[in-house]
């Protein structure tokens, strides 16, 4: 008996842990159904298929088929629906049970809100993610129900909230447009107040770029396929770009505007230019971007007039629209469009990008300026490095003040002396008192676009203006000069000369000043523009009355027939009055020295001069008698009109002057005291270096001579150039960059030159 009483215990002990087991086998099986893992997304080209649950197996709700109409579940516009205790204003939900997926039946529609499931109020935070990547209702935890029906509940408007949640009632407002639409007129009907929706979620959500992405198709494709894109030429071209493609509306607009051949205006060449995947932008586009916009749009139109016209391509654009929702299985919407796409065509943007760097290039200056002057945009300074076009007829108030100071000093003479004082205290200079070379640079650009100029101009072999200087302003021609000439720079010798002899004796006789403008009108065979600054410069020696300081150093270069010509010459100016007073012949006697021509034949070539080559060796005047000396008197010269007093062939003295490379390199710099020695014109050379102009190339080859270099050297070498210090070397060194990874020079001053990296961008 005790035997079979312990033979049944055992029996039930076996029935009871079974049914455990199988309690717990089936909790398991819901507790996986319930907790089914993400799909995982495959991409196909442009189609999208979904792997996960077997939606023909059950899926979310088992093996039961959904049935319900889509039109019993819909809450129209305008319409309030309480669910869970929210109340939710607005409608355009789907509330109910029964209504399944479009590609499925079997499963449900992720937008579908059930009633019947279970919402945690106590935890509705909207701003919290809770959704999973394909966001379902019917999927969704109790609490994260909850926030959604909160969020619908609030207006579907608070910026902070996930986007899931928008996903989610976007996909809804999808399936309705895009499936129920086609079935049902009342659903069609709704499809506009649908479409101001989604752009009513736009303004709140626009920061979100997948949100962004797959609502903007669909108001695309929407419109398009009810004819209702318009011409979107007729607004403002898009401003940014969207991934890694051209925004839908720029080619969209510029295929429309192809289309019926009307010219592509400057904004919207711009836009292509800039918002174009392949273009690169250098740093002048990315710091001034105004000025290259403004700047961009000048120059398309002195090239294009009122625009570039393109003849029509055969690629046809299309509107396309990826799903978002699971429910419609990931399916690609497309409308084709009668418009050319001008994604098929390269010429064109080719054409834009080249304009697009050349303006980079333009505000080079400019960019690099406020580069190490972050504050200093909208300074004089910053403005006079300006292309021409960008500088503002609405001037600040240092332009305007500078303007009333040379327009006053000019009057209506075209010519007119200015105080550099007044100047200086307009500009903003790094040491008061005396521009730098590269300050003098742009103050005298920024008189150029206003029309005037100044001597001496410091590209011309000047000095910076310093304080107690005195200018000479004026007026300039329409043709313009940023380099001076061969046959300008002898020119200019011949004056600085010239005019100190004038000056010697304390005045400048009429004769001497006719005898000097007689030989820049006829004598000289220079173009109008460089006569208008020689003249300009001539008015400024008679002023300043240059010394003689360097002139012996500056001349030694010259060949002993060079030097002699030039004291040919200066005895002609001293005796163009008739007569050669003792300060001429003072002066005439330091020059000599300082030329390294014989002092003691100077007064036999006076001699000469005055005599006009007369018989016999007459006494010829030195200075007129009175009556009130005693001695012997020295006899009137008899003028002889038939015979010019001066018999100089000027063409011979400029001809010989100029004849050599190494004289003119010398001519300018002559009596431009307390400015170093200019070094000779580094000449460009065949090809470039490392991508860059000619000019930045000769100066990379300039920098083989030597490892170091002293500022003041290399100052020298860009200025004969053309090109400005501090400039020229951040663009070699972001050459050097680019190609090499490292800097070609570093220092300041002295300036050291990586002779490894030089190689390379050399080879």
């Amino acid at each position: 008996m005790e035997a079979l009483i312990l033979v049944l215990l055992l029996i039930g002990l076996v029935v009871w842990i079974a049914s455990k087991t199988s309690s717990k086998k089936k909790t398991s099986t819901r507790r996986e159904e319930r907790e089914e893992p993400e799909p995982t997304i495959h991409r196909v080209g442009i189609k999208i298929t979904v792997s996960g649950p077997d939606w023909s197996s059950g899926g979310w709700e088992g093996n039961r088929k959904f049935a319900a109409s889509p039109e019993t579940v819909w809450v129209p516009s305008g319409r309030t629906v309480d669910v869970a205790g929210f109340s939710i204003p607005g409608g355009m939900l789907y509330v109910g049970e029964g209504l399944g997926a479009v590609q499925s039946a079997y499963r449900a529609e992720p937008a579908l809100i059930n009633p019947a499931l279970a919402v945690n109020r106590r935890v509705a935070d909207p701003t919290l993610r809770a959704l999973s990547y394909w966001p379902s209702y019917t999927e969704a935890t109790p609490a994260a129900r909850a926030a959604y029906l909160s969020w619908l509940a609030d207006g579907r408007r608070a910026p902070s909230a996930d986007t899931g949640y928008v996903f989610l009632y976007f996909y809804g407002l999808e399936r309705r447009v895009l499936s129920d639409a086609q079935q049902s007129a009342t659903a069609a009907a709704e499809v506009p107040a649908i479409l101001q929706e989604v752009e009513r979620l736009l303004g709140i959500y626009g920061s979100n770029h997948s949100f962004v992405g797959y609502a903007e198709s669909f108001l695309r494709y929407c419109r398009a396929t009810k004819g209702l894109l318009g011409r979107r030429y007729e607004s403002p071209p898009p401003s940014q770009r969207a991934g890694f493609e051209l925004p839908f509306d720029l080619t969209l607009g510029l295929g429309q505007m192809v289309a019926e051949g009307k010219p592509i205006p400057p904004e919207w060449a711009f836009a292509w230019m800039a918002l174009h995947p392949e273009t690169y932008l250098r740093t002048p586009a990315q710091r001034c971007p105004e000025e290259f916009k403004t700047l961009f749009s000048a120059r398309y139109r002195e090239k294009f007039g009122e625009g570039l016209v393109i003849k029509t391509n055969k690629t046809v654009l299309a509107v396309e629209h990826r799903a978002a929702s699971a429910s419609l299985g990931g399916e690609t919407y497309r409308k084709g469009l009668d418009v050319p796409d001008i994604r098929a065509i390269s010429g064109p943007i080719n054409r834009l990008r080249e304009i697009g760097l050349a303006c980079c290039d333009e505000l080079d200056s400019f960019s690099r300026y406020l580069g190490r002057n972050p504050d200093a945009k909208g300074s004089i300074s910053a403005v006079a490095l300006l292309p021409d076009v960008l500088i503002s007829t609405s001037s600040g108030k240092e332009e305007d003040e500078i303007r009333a100071l040379v327009n006053q000093a000019i009057g209506g003479e075209g010519y007119g002396f200015l105080r550099a004082n007044d100047l200086l205290r307009c500009w903003p200079l790094k040491n008061p008192g005396k521009m730098a070379k590269n300050e003098a640079v742009q103050l005298i650009q920024l008189l150029e676009r206003w029309g005037f100029g100044v001597e001496p101009d410091v590209r011309f072999g000047g000095r910076p203006p310093a304080d107690g200087d005195v200018l000479v302003s004026f007026r300039l021609p329409s043709e313009r000069l940023h380099s001076p000439s061969r046959e300008y720079s002898a020119a200019m010798l011949i004056l600085h000369l010239a005019a100190m002899v004038s000056a010697a004796d304390g005045r400048i006789s009429p004769d001497e000043e006719r005898h000097l403008g007689e030989y820049l009108e006829s004598g000289l065979r220079l173009p109008h523009p460089e006569k208008v600054r020689l003249r300009a410069h001539l008015r400024w020696l008679f002023e300043a009355k240059p010394g003689y300081s360097g002139v012996k150093k500056r001349l030694e270069g010259f060949s002993e027939n060079q030097r002699a010509e030039v004291g040919n010459f200066l005895v002609s100016v001293a005796c163009a009055d008739g007569c050669a007073d003792p300060t001429e012949v003072k002066t005439l006697t330091k020059l000599f020295d300082a030329i390294g021509l014989d002092t003691g034949a100077l007064h036999g070539q006076i001699h000469a001069a005055l005599s006009g080559g007369r018989a016999g060796g007459e006494p010829v005047t030195i200075r007129v008698a009175t009556l009130q000396e005693s001695g012997y008197a020295i006899p009137i010269e008899v003028k002889q009109p038939q015979q010019p007093t001066v018999s100089l062939d000027m063409d011979c003295v400029h001809q010989k002057l100029a004849e050599t490379a190494a004289v003119s390199a010398l001519l300018g710099g002559i009596f431009a005291e307390e400015e170093p020695a200019t070094a000779s014109a580094v000449l460009p050379e065949a090809g470039t270096v490392a991508g860059l102009d000619t000019a930045h190339s000769s100066l990379v080859r300039a920098l083989a001579e030597k490892t170091s270099w002293a500022r003041e050297e290399l100052d020298a070498i860009v200025s004969s150039i053309g090109l400005l210090l501090d400039g020229a070397l951040e663009v070699v060194n972001e050459a050097a960059y680019e190609l090499l990874h490292q800097p070609l020079c570093e220092g300041e001053d002295p300036v050291e030159v990586d002779h490894e990296v030089l190689r390379g961008m050399l080879t």
